[in-house]
């Protein structure tokens, strides 16, 4: 909720899900127009940001799982070849912050970043969703340190006490 209202855009929270990644949670925010996601609904992890951000810090094992292929193209934007897929979550483990480019939907543009549990598993993604038009480069940047500080918050809330999201934010 604090993240859709620091940052006026639909919000999630998503976990993996058999071969795809689950909504548990979709915050909207106070605005004319929006996206509504519906929590329970299912969505393709390596298409979405919040996917990207997960699936960047999962073992080989368990990032398997959830790229099942061949990766479905969702737009033209689409990551479909396991290559391009794995040179973005190697600059997503670096960063620490994934994208969605108008890769799932034409016109939406999204900011994910992992969520670690006690044992500092990634175990989720949350992030923000708006309207690829409206999104100018501050307004970005604002978004991107507003998404790492609530996955932060929600890590912590959940027993992580590493050391991730204070080295992403110096």
């Amino acid at each position: 909720e604090a993240l859709s209202e620091a940052t006026g855009e639909t919000c999630q929270l998503v976990v993996p899900d058999r071969d795809m990644l689950l909504v548990l949670d979709c915050i909207a925010p106070r605005a004319d127009f929006f996206l509504n996601v519906v929590p329970g609904s299912r969505q393709h992890a390596h298409a979405s940001a919040f996917g990207k951000a997960l699936l960047a810090f999962l073992p080989p094992g368990e990032r398997e799982a959830l790229l099942v292929p061949p990766l479905k193209a969702l737009t033209e934007k689409t990551l479909t070849t396991r290559e391009a897929l794995e040179r973005e979550l190697a600059e997503v483990g670096r960063r620490g912050l994934a994208y969605d480019r108008e890769e799932y939907v034409e016109g939406l543009r999204c900011i994910g970043a992992p969520v670690f549990n006690v044992g500092g598993h990634a175990v989720a993604g949350v992030g923000c969703t708006g309207f690829a038009g409206q999104s100018g480069p501050k307004r970005a940047a604002r978004a991107e340190g507003q998404v790492l500080a609530c996955a932060g918050a929600i890590s912590a809330a959940i027993g992580y006490d590493g050391a991730f999201f204070t080295e992403k934010s110096a």
